[in-house]
């Protein structure tokens, strides 16, 4: 039989050059883009071998029978496998736990299990295809193969009803764009055999896959060139999401804001830009990021955070310089780790802003701040002050006193630095709060409504 594959020669042509350009684009390596660069090898495989399997097949009075029954295997092996990737890529952007994510895993490996078993009897019992004097046929089992690819279909689309809240739209559209795809190329090779449409659904999925992924430079920093807050948020839930462990070093400048003033901006940018190639080479690539325009983070092991710590303070303790000028950079370096401290990217967020205003006040102290059980139970506290605060303003069950101090000695009333908060209402407990500049002006604000 004389195949027709210049459709699959054209998806190969497409599919080889995504994957250069994948391959040669910085991409954050998350989960999702591990597991796309998976299914587009496969994919590449699958269509690479098909091709030379049709060439060998319609060439069989040159080609060795051997060599034909060895592509055909190869072929039909990554058949089986860009299904599961297509699969294993919808578990990923379903955002399953650990427990969801290995029974979803699991039920997938059942048909694939049987469809691997198969094709390794093929050679012996002629399950899939079988050669005779050189010729291919289709063996009594070539429908299951079918039949294999439509229940993956059938499991990608419950997936995504099943996650509807999860997946976004735009990656639903991919699926159903992909299945429908995939559907007519498998109606028309059914019954038109010579024609290869094999990799045609394919080739849709990676296209839009890749067309929908990340824009690098939405993630990078344009002035140091390292990843910005977008690509730290993206990197450390892919870590929270496969349960790594590690640890977040946070590095703050103080005087940035003088440096501006003093030296100008274009200085300034020159010096960040300098910090930026330092943590750079010091955290590795997709580890180092410029959350602030005065604060690096840098994401490492937890058995070299320690190394890391050092050698910034090593650093630190030299000079910088800005055109003509040298200066010691005044910082303070906070240390945080992970599942121990948050396993959630909103609670990192908290913890990061809670050290900072911690660090504010630890001017001329000790440069190095690392969370431990009082500091974390700290935050709690003081989300839990806030949450109080939130929910008594809503209620309108509020009432603030401001007991003044009065001195014997001198006989004279002082200003008190505690305000006495009493929750009436639903809550009707007493609280003596440690208010924040914040929260004492939005406490004043609701009492000078109330009382004007």
């Amino acid at each position: 039989m004389q195949y027709n594959y210049s459709f699959e020669a054209a998806s190969l042509l497409f599919m080889l050059l995504i994957f250069v350009h994948f391959m040669v684009v910085w991409q954050f390596p998350t989960e999702k883009t591990r597991v796309f660069r998976a299914l587009l090898i496969v994919c590449i495989g699958e269509s690479a071998f098909n091709i030379l399997s049709s060439i060998g097949l319609a060439n069989a009075g040159v080609v060795p029978q051997i060599v034909n029954e060895i592509l055909a295997f190869v072929f039909f092996s990554f058949e089986g496998l860009s299904s599961l990737m297509i699969y294993k890529y919808m578990v990923v952007i379903s955002e399953l736990d650990q427990r969801q994510k290995k029974r979803a895993v699991s039920a997938a490996m059942i048909p694939a299990a049987f469809f691997f078993i198969f094709l390794l009897l093929t050679p012996f019992i002629g399950f899939y295809y079988y050669f005779q004097d050189g010729v291919y046929h289709q063996g009594r089992g070539a429908n299951f193969g079918y039949f294999y690819i439509m229940l993956f279909f059938a499991l990608n689309l419950v997936m995504s009803i099943a996650r509807r809240k999860i997946i976004n739209v735009r990656e639903k559209y991919i699926i159903y764009f992909y299945t429908a795809a995939a559907l007519i190329a498998i109606w028309v090779q059914y019954y038109h055999r010579e024609i290869l449409l094999t990799s045609l659904g394919n080739s849709v999925i990676v296209i839009m896959i890749y067309l929908s992924m990340q824009n690098p430079n939405d993630y990078l920093d344009t002035v140091t060139g390292i990843g910005n807050e977008a690509a730290l948020e993206l990197q450390l839930k892919d870590e929270l999401m496969r349960d790594q462990e590690g640890t977040i070093i946070i590095i703050r400048i103080r005087q940035y804001q003088q440096m501006g003033m003093l030296f100008g901006a274009e200085n300034c940018n020159m010096l960040m830009a300098e910090l930026g190639q330092y943590f750079f080479h010091l955290g590795g690539k997709f580890h180092v990021f410029r959350s602030d325009a005065d604060t690096f983070v840098v994401m490492t092991d937890k058995d070299r955070y320690q190394e890391m710590v050092k050698s910034v303070e090593g650093r630190f303790s030299e000079e910088w310089k800005i055109e003509e000028n040298h200066i010691l950079l005044d910082h303070t370096v906070m240390i945080m780790h992970y599942p121990k401290d948050f396993t959630t990217i909103p609670e990192f967020f908290g913890i990061k802003s809670y050290l900072l205003s911690v660090a504010s006040g630890n001017v001329g102290k000790e440069p190095v701040i690392e969370t431990d059980e009082q500091m974390i139970e700290g935050y709690y506290r003081q989300n839990q002050i806030e949450m109080i605060l939130e929910c008594a303003l809503r209620e309108r069950s509020i009432q603030v006193y401001y007991q003044p101090i009065y001195s014997l000695k001198e006989k004279e009333l002082f200003p008190s630095k505690h305000w006495h908060v009493c929750l009436t209402g639903n809550l009707d407990i007493f609280h003596r709060l440690n208010l924040s500049r914040s929260q004492k002006k939005t406490v004043t604000s609701y009492v000078s409504a109330r009382s004007c």
